[in-house]
């Protein structure tokens, strides 16, 4: 198999800390590359360059144009840790594996800070070579928290599998197998377990884990797991495998036949031919087979409608087209039937979830809670399972029944899948659901009567997650927000090494690898609360920001700060304070705020979430400017202070557009006697828009209301930008933080003063 990633590692041959730059232009050739380092012995500072040349022609598909230039090397650079790496890269690319196992060996016995990949590369070319046990021995060593931990498993297995080793390859696979339950890892492990048990005569387990890939596995797992059980011996009382084996040799056509002459209820071939051609099916045209089977052409019961997986796709696609055209009934109704119909059907979980909030949306808090019961009931292993107790909870709320909403609410943070999740995203792209059910259960405790344990709940959520939404809403419960930061992370300032994984996200980074530097920070984007030191996730922050992911690297130097124990030094917290939360503009919008009465704090939230601070920033709808101004917004706000209605252009000054920003959110402000959330919600919809959610159900409490509301880009912006101000106010504002988020609590009011 090719290897086409490279990993830049200056570092191993003791060049020093890399810059995560790229200069603007790279050599061509040898002798341009050789300029490069021996330029001057004692500027190693230059020869980082010249491998990033032999790392871009790998990159670029060119092996032999990089082993060319690694040869051009003068020796001591040659010999040296990263050149051997790349080297071993190139040969693999050429189809050399004994040489390029040879220049593996020497990197890594020359430095260990090569890492995962370089441990896989060797692991992978050692079992090419039929070299099982140092194979094994060596895809043994890698970091089991690296991204690449998975594929050097397959390939251990491997090794051991094929040098006989069956009593350590099949408890590898199986402990990995109750780890990775869905998706294409477990697909291939159970592949590769069938493939150890059928090596120790273990056929029905080996037909075990080739059924499960067949049954619930993607198309190309589908096919692969039919080809093998096809040349496998028939199972005894079992004649149908035979047809199954004509059926595959006949190919697709044979498969159709099956399928569709013969139904016999202990046929599993005929399923299985049958759900192949409903994947099939399903990526040709699911919406098609949809509208047939609403529309009668296809008789949910009658004898057309053969194929147990082709309709089950059907009504997928059904319920699915139903909610966006905003027929609840009908498509609630369509999830409930595939739940009870396939109650086997990977979906069929999802399929009562999705059922109970369709009925929320209606309203129907009874009937939601029945289908979440019932969920609850079947499902006991589910991943599903915190979100099925958040949403029973949400319509034991609505119903009045605060102490059982609250036990509820206590059920979904007490599931591992949502209590490890401790991170809201900057933004509000994604509400933490950790943060959401604590808050709803401190609430719910509160309506209950029961002060103190409500109040103890609102200090978690304060600690846990000071800056988002949710503690925005808990600090307006006149709960003081607990300063101290959480513990969860050490508070040592003498930290040490970094994170292994930020260490080779840095060196893929200095290459310019903006996929695998990700790969290696998705356990620390995912749960950052399990960073080692807050510092790992400045350096993780520093990384993703030279990359110019932006918008990630605010989201960890946010975490870092929420984080921070005391690790971080003044400096560092300083950079990750201006960082997650930038004051650009910060007098102009400041005495704008100021002379109209708004919090600045609520202001810089709402251009953080607007534009992110780029003056000429422009929609697709035509808002333009740091806060957004729509034409007619502008020139109502222009008109109201005296002033010309500004051009598109004119809008791209930043005075003139938080002046007029700040005017028309003052005027909302006004309008909803200083609700901010209504203001907001306002700013994106529209007031009328606004008003017309608002006259629903005038009593309803804010917090609630937010919930709810119809839009789901006017409930996720108004949750980002009250989460931004929340941010601004704790980061430049503490220890007051008063002012941000006011009257969040208060209750909907029929009657907006004009």
């Amino acid at each position: 198999m090719a290897i086409r990633s490279t990993a830049l590692l200056a570092l191993a041959i003791g060049l020093g800390a890399p810059s995560l730059a790229r200069p603007d232009q790279s050599p061509t050739d040898a002798p341009a590359l050789l300029a490069l380092v021996a330029a001057s012995p004692s500027d190693p500072g230059r020869a980082p360059e010249a491998l990033r040349e032999i790392a871009a022609r790998l990159e670029g598909r060119d092996p032999q144009g990089a082993l060319r230039l690694l040869e051009a090397l003068p020796e001591t650079l040659s010999a040296s840790a990263a050149a051997l790496f790349l080297r071993g890269e190139a040969l693999r690319e050429l189809g050399r594996p004994e040489e390029a196992v040879g220049a593996f060996e020497g990197s890594l016995q020359r430095d260990a800070l090569l890492g995962d990949r370089l441990r896989l590369h060797l692991g992978e070319g050692l079992l090419e070579l039929g070299r099982l046990g140092e194979a094994a021995a060596v895809l043994g060593d890698l970091d089991p928290q690296s991204p690449h931990h998975p594929e050097a498993l397959l390939l251990r297995a491997r090794a051991l599998r094929e040098g006989g080793r069956l009593d350590e390859a099949r408890p590898l696979l199986e402990d990995a197998l109750r780890r990775e339950t869905v998706g294409r890892r477990a697909e291939a492990l159970r592949l590769e377990l069938s493939r150890a048990h059928l090596a120790a005569g273990d056929l029905d387990a080996a037909r075990g884990m080739l059924e499960a890939n067949v049954l619930h596995g993607s198309v190309a797992a589908c096919r692969e797991a039919l080809e093998v059980l096809a040349a496998l011996p028939a199972p005894d009382g079992d004649p149908t495998w035979q047809r199954l084996r004509r059926a595959e040799r006949a190919g697709d056509a044979g498969l159709r036949a099956l399928s569709r002459d013969e139904r016999p209820t202990s046929s599993r071939p005929a399923r299985w031919a049958a759900y192949l051609r409903a994947r099939r099916a399903e990526a040709a045209g699911e919406a098609a087979l949809a509208v047939a089977l609403d529309g009668g052409v296809l008789d949910p019961g009658g004898e057309q409608r053969t194929e147990e997986g082709l309709r089950a796709a059907a009504l997928i696609g059904l319920a699915r087209g139903l909610t966006t055209l905003g027929r609840l009934g009908p498509a609630r109704e369509r999830w409930l039937q595939l739940a009870a119909e396939h109650p086997a059907h990977p979906e069929a979980p999802r399929a009562r979830i999705a059922a109970a909030e369709l009925s929320l949306r209606q309203d129907d808090f009874a009937e939601a809670g029945r289908a979440l019961q019932a969920y609850l009931l079947l499902y006991p292993t589910d991943p599903g399972r915190p979100r099925a107790f958040f949403l029973w909870g949400w319509a034991r709320l609505r119903q009045g029944e605060y102490a059982e909403a609250a036990e509820l609410f206590a059920g979904a943070l007490s599931r591992p899948a949502l209590a490890a999740d401790e991170a809201d995203t900057l933004g509000g792209s994604r509400i933490a659901a950790a943060a959401r059910a604590r808050y709803w259960h401190a609430r719910s405790l509160d309506l209950a009567g029961e002060a103190e344990a409500a109040a103890d709940s609102y200090r978690q959520l304060l600690s846990r997650h000071p800056l988002s939404y949710y503690a925005a809403l808990a600090r307006d419960r006149q709960v003081e927000p607990a300063l101290e930061p959480p513990s969860d992370i050490g508070a040592s300032p003498d930290h040490g090494d970094l994170d292994p994984r930020v260490r080779r996200a840095r060196q893929a980074a200095w290459l310019g690898l903006r996929k695998e530097a990700r790969r290696q920070l998705g356990p620390l984007l995912a749960t950052p609360s399990r960073a080692r030191h807050p510092r790992d996730l400045l350096e993780a922050a520093r990384t993703l920001e030279a990359l110019g992911q932006r918008e990630t690297a605010r989201f960890l130097y946010r975490s870092a700060m929420v984080h921070d124990g005391g690790g971080l030094l003044p400096g560092e917290r300083e950079q990750a304070m201006q960082h997650a939360f930038p004051r650009l503009h910060q007098d102009l919008i400041e005495k704008e705020a100021r002379r109209w009465s708004i919090p600045p704090a609520l202001v810089f939230g709402l251009i953080l979430r607007e534009s992110a601070f780029k003056p000429c920033a422009r929609s697709s709808v035509g808002a333009r400017g740091l806060m957004q101004l729509m034409g007619p917004a502008a020139a109502d706000a222009a008109g109201d202070l005296g002033l010309a209605a500004p051009s598109a252009d004119a809008l791209c000054d930043p005075a003139l557009n938080v002046r007029l920003g700040t005017w028309h959110l003052k005027k909302l402000l006004r309008r909803y006697e200083g609700a901010e959330v209504l203001a907001v919600a306002a700013y994106n919809a529209g007031a009328g828009t606004v008003d017309r959610w608002r006259e629903r159900d005038p009593g309803m409490p804010l917090d609630v209301w937010v919930e709810e509301i119809p839009f789901d880009e006017t409930r996720v912006y108004v949750r980002a930008v009250l989460s931004a101000a929340r941010g601004y106010a704790w980061t430049w504002e503490r220890p007051s933080t008063r002012g941000v988020g006011a009257g969040v609590g208060t209750r909907v009011t029929a009657a907006p003063q004009r």
